[in-house]
């Protein structure tokens, strides 16, 4: 198939030409584009022209064409271009020095064209045994239209793309405002958060601190300090029975003050031994001179007993504990003023010091 497209030369002339429909190709916007070989000879051309599968190559130059005529055959093409000019349908009528000049022209046109994707080479063809007509014919004198987007075309173009930039330059600031928003509600309410948990922690703390075990009245069991070796043994087996070991329990929860594991101890073992049996006491009832004195860790109940009154709601005793309270107490227990009541006895400087192992020790 063939096709009488007109084109434009570099002075603006109009020309017509007959190719072959493959040398034509249409963009997405409806505009046609006419392939025409460049750097080739013009009997080369004039042999490809006549040829209906001859196919454009990548290096071909590109120009803007209008199509007049569509026809099956070149010779029909041919008739149809003579047509338009009345001339006659002779191949001999239409020089070939024309032709030629125009060719020339048209290898020029490298302002005109445009690059298109890569095309597949062609497939060689035989040479063809018909003759070759003229296939181009200036008409009309020049006209204002041009190929491609004008300098205006191109200014509004690069508005708009300005304009749609600034939107969305517009739309990612809000979107970033908004974010910062959340984010500073979030931070609000984190810092509103903690500051609440660190108030219920503190009155948590005051109210572990301040709760004991409730003894709605003064128990009518009675103690009075301990004097001797045997006191202690015999408390030590009485522990043994459970309704004479909650009596004294209770007795001593009554009557123990402080709210720390340390202050608790101290005042229970006042309350349990007087001084002269604190002076015979040690831990493992040795001494430094050689005496024996009791030994106070072989009172498993009396040490359990310690445990019990001491433990609070924040602090849990255990017989480490005990053990390192008792040693530090009855280390130079002489050397001590004589006369010390209990709540006396709680702001001694071995009573903080026990306080400090306390404090680092594990439960149970």
């Amino acid at each position: 198939m063939f096709l009488v497209a007109e084109t434009k030369c570099a002075r603006g002339e109009k020309e017509l030409d007959v190719v072959p429909r493959t040398w034509v190709r249409t963009t997405k916007t409806g505009r046609s584009i006419l392939l025409w070989p460049s750097k080739t000879k013009v009997e080369v051309i004039k042999e490809m022209s006549r040829d209906a599968t001859s196919q454009p190559q990548a290096h071909w130059n590109r120009s803007e064409c209008k199509i007049l005529r569509t026809c099956e055959t070149f010779s029909d093409a041919e008739s149809a271009l003579e047509q338009m000019f009345g001339q006659s349908s002779s191949e001999d009528d239409i020089p070939n020095k024309k032709n030629t000049a125009i060719l020339s022209k048209r290898q020029n046109f490298d302002t005109m064209f445009v690059t298109l994707s890569p095309i597949p080479p062609p497939v060689p063809k035989q040479k063809s045994q018909y003759p070759v007509p003229s296939t181009v014919v200036p008409i009309l004198p020049p006209t204002n239209e041009t190929v491609g987007p004008t300098t205006s075309d191109l200014f509004q173009l690069l508005t708009e793309v300005k304009k749609e930039m600034q939107n969305h330059n517009n739309k990612l600031a809000q979107i970033k405002q908004q974010q910062q928003h959340q984010f500073n509600l979030l931070q609000q309410r984190q810092d509103s958060i903690e500051k609440s948990l660190a108030e219920v922690i503190v009155q948590q703390r005051l109210i572990l601190e301040e709760k004991e075990d409730p003894i709605p009245f003064e128990p009518s069991f009675m103690f009075k300090p301990m004097d001797s070796d045997y006191q202690l043994q015999e408390l030590e087996a009485r522990l043994n029975d459970e309704a004479y070991k909650q009596q004294i329990e209770e007795w001593l929860k009554w009557s123990v003050t402080g709210k720390t594991s340390g202050k608790r101890m101290l005042c229970c073992f006042d309350l349990l031994f007087s001084r002269k049996l604190q002076e015979r006491c040690t831990w493992t009832g040795l001494s430094r001179d050689g005496t024996v004195k009791i030994a106070l860790m072989n009172q498993h109940n009396v040490i359990h007993l310690f445990k019990t009154i001491a433990t609070t709601n924040s602090e849990r005793v255990n017989s480490k504990m005990v053990a390192a309270f008792l040693m530090q107490r009855l280390k130079n227990i002489r050397k001590r003023p004589a006369e010390r009541s209990a709540s006396e006895a709680m702001h001694t400087s071995s009573e903080m010091l026990v306080d400090a192992v306390y404090i680092k020790e594990e439960s149970f």
